[in-house]
């Protein structure tokens, strides 16, 4: 719901700023759906890595959405935000490939690799 009203926001008070990132927030929205179904086929829930990236990528789009609404551009920080934000999901879709068990609060992708190693020597 939060998104939904952040989403409603840009468009009452920029609505070019959307329009001129349309492709990347769907380009966005693919990834994330992908990664969940994903999630959900391989570990049966959502993946929680908590990330440093993705903890950065809060950061990032809070920061953009703010400096956007408040000064009613520039649409380059809400591109940066988007592109930050497809790298996370990246980080997490590679994560959930790495890893064979669900696991959670995985900060990095080499924290990933690691604890990958550690459970196929435990099977």
């Amino acid at each position: 719901m939060f998104y939904l009203g952040v989403v409603a926001a840009l468009w009452v008070r920029v609505p070019q700023v959307l329009r001129a990132n349309a492709w990347w927030l769907a380009a966005l929205f693919a990834l994330e759906g992908l990664r969940y179904a994903l999630d959900f086929w391989k570990f049966g829930k959502g993946a929680s890595y908590h990330s440093y990236l993705a903890k950065a990528w809060g950061l990032v789009l809070a920061v953009s959405i703010v400096s956007v609404l408040a000064r009613g551009g520039p649409v380059g920080a809400i591109t940066f935000a988007v592109a930050f934000g497809i790298v996370t999901n990246l980080e997490g879709l590679t994560m959930s490939l790495m890893l064979p068990n669900w696991q959670n609060d995985v900060k990095t992708l080499a924290a990933a690799w690691w604890l990958r190693h550690e459970m196929l020597a435990r099977n």
